[in-house]
C-alpha cells in the first residue's frame, strides 16, 4: 500500500510529442509565418513542429542576438519548451532542423515539388505540396532514440 502511495506521486509519463498540423500548400506557410505582423519583427523564422511558436533562427544561421527581450533561439526554445528537442521548420529556407540536446542536424524538407523535389532555399519558386510520408518520417525520428546519432551525423554548415 505504501508503494502506491508512492507511485501516486511520482510525475506521469510525458505522451509522445506530436507534430504540429501543417497546411498542404507551403505558401500559406511561407505567408503566415514569414509575412504576418505577429512574425514581423523576425528576419528568420523559426516554426517549432511541436508547439507552433515562431522564434528566430539566427543562432542557426550564425547571426548574433540582434533584438533584446525576443526568444532568439532555437536552442533556447527547444531546451525551455521541449527538454532540448525540438524539429524546427525554417520558413524562408523550407528545410526542418531537429535540435537534440544541444546538437542540430538538418533534416531536409517535408514540403516537395510536382516532381518530388525539395527546394531548399526556395530558389526555383515552383509550388511545393506537403509529403505525408517524409512528414511521418520526421515524426518517427523524433519519437526513436535515434534522433541524436541522426542530428550528429547531418551537421548544419553544408545545409545553411
Amino acid at each position: 500500500a505504501a508503494l502506491h502511495a508512492v507511485a501516486a506521486e511520482l510525475p506521469r509519463r510525458r505522451p509522445p510529442p506530436e507534430l504540429l498540423a501543417l497546411p498542404a500548400s507551403y505558401e500559406v506557410v511561407f505567408h503566415r509565418y514569414g509575412r504576418e505582423d505577429a512574425c514581423a519583427h523576425l528576419e528568420r523564422p523559426a516554426l517549432c513542429l511541436l508547439c507552433g511558436a515562431t522564434v528566430t533562427a539566427d543562432s542557426i544561421y550564425g547571426v548574433p542576438r540582434m533584438t533584446p527581450g525576443v526568444v532568439d533561439s532555437c536552442f533556447e526554445h527547444a531546451q525551455a519548451a521541449h527538454a532540448g528537442t525540438a524539429p524546427f521548420l525554417l520558413v524562408q529556407r523550407s528545410c526542418v532542423v531537429l535540435i537534440v540536446q544541444g546538437g542540430a542536424g538538418f533534416c531536409g524538407s517535408p514540403y516537395l515539388d510536382e516532381h518530388g523535389e525539395e527546394d531548399i532555399g526556395l530558389r526555383r519558386g515552383r509550388p511545393l505540396q506537403l509529403d505525408s510520408a517524409r512528414y511521418d518520417a520526421l515524426r518517427s525520428l523524433l519519437l526513436s532514440y535515434e534522433a541524436l546519432d541522426y542530428a550528429r551525423k547531418r551537421p548544419l554548415v553544408s545545409h545553411i
